[in-house]
């Protein structure tokens, strides 16, 4: 249940693209996330992942992943996910591309009328709402809406590449996913669970307000989410934090990243944790910009 009944008009409308508790939702990711994490063997391992729109868990879970928690500072993404679980879980691949990415079809109700009854009320309460919006219902619920139909190449998330993939990842889906309405910086003093993978994807750029820049924010950053999170919720052995989405390589945040990673891993030297970056070659929304991901593996020696 929501933890109190939104008041659409104030809290999804006026909300804007602010990271909030009912803000814009994303209905798909911006991120090449198939491409890292496919380089990594995912089998039946744990992760804890930012929600969005689901994808994140979703290429997890294709990859082998054992189970995936989701964490959202937005409540709004768990609705999301929902609706796209129960989509893929019950409808063809057809219906679920014509749904989201056909203009004709775009959020159809007859599509979604045959599973509306095993809707959360949340999932219930919030289509409701979309459909008595009617034509400006894109622009103030998502962060795409139909632009995703320009440029997107959904080639690159895995499930919406084939009908083939979308039937495995329709197999592999969980009843539930457990999802907690939690900021980045409470997160550790929430879950207790060990994970071997926790995916960030790029909520650092939130962190990273414009009153506090330079060094002082990696490590506060650090000090106050990686550390906690590395401590009491990763794994003592090959455990991977994904930091942080970079866009371009070109970036001041890259450079500067760059170095508190340098000065990081010579501080760290004796100690189990490293700082490194993987290169993502092609991004998934139009750009001559190389994508990359910062993260950070820890590898605690036991006596």
């Amino acid at each position: 249940m929501f933890r109190h009944m939104p008041d659409f008009n104030r809290d999804i409308v006026s909300a804007g693209n602010n990271h909030n508790a009912f803000g814009h939702v994303y209905l798909f990711t911006n991120e090449n996330v198939a491409d890292y994490i496919n380089r990594f063997d995912m089998r039946g391992k744990r992760v804890l992942s930012v929600a969005a729109g689901g994808d994140h868990a979703f290429e997890c879970l294709l990859s082998g992943a054992s189970f995936v928690d989701m964490f959202d500072v937005n409540y709004a993404q768990k609705v999301i996910v929902e609706l796209k679980s129960h989509m893929i879980k019950s409808l063809p691949y057809e219906d679920f591309m014509d749904f989201f990415f056909d203009k004709k079809h775009f959020f159809d109700k007859k599509i979604i009328a045959p599973l509306w009854n095993n809707f959360s009320r949340e999932l219930s309460l919030y289509m409701d709402w979309y459909y008595c919006m009617g034509e400006c219902a894109p622009r103030h619920l998502f962060v795409y809406g139909k632009s995703m139909n320009t440029g997107y190449d959904k080639d690159k998330i895995s499930y919406l590449s084939c009908s083939e993939k979308y039937a495995e990842l329709s197999n592999r889906i969980p009843r539930m996913f457990n999802f907690a309405h939690r900021n980045i910086s409470d997160l550790a003093g929430y879950y207790n669970q060990k994970y071997d993978f926790i995916l960030l994807s790029n909520i650092f750029d939130y962190y990273r307000c414009p009153m506090f820049g330079g060094p002082m924010v990696f490590n506060q950053f650090y000090d106050n989410v990686i550390k906690r999170l590395s401590e009491k919720n990763l794994v003592q052995k090959d455990g991977y934090i994904m930091l942080d989405y970079l866009w371009d390589t070109k970036s001041s945040i890259l450079t500067d990243w760059y170095q508190f990673a340098k000065k990081f891993n010579k501080a760290k030297k004796d100690v189990s944790q490293k700082m490194g970056l993987i290169s993502v070659v092609s991004p998934i929304v139009p750009s001559d910009r190389e994508n990359l991901i910062m993260y950070m593996t820890q590898n605690i020696k036991t006596k």
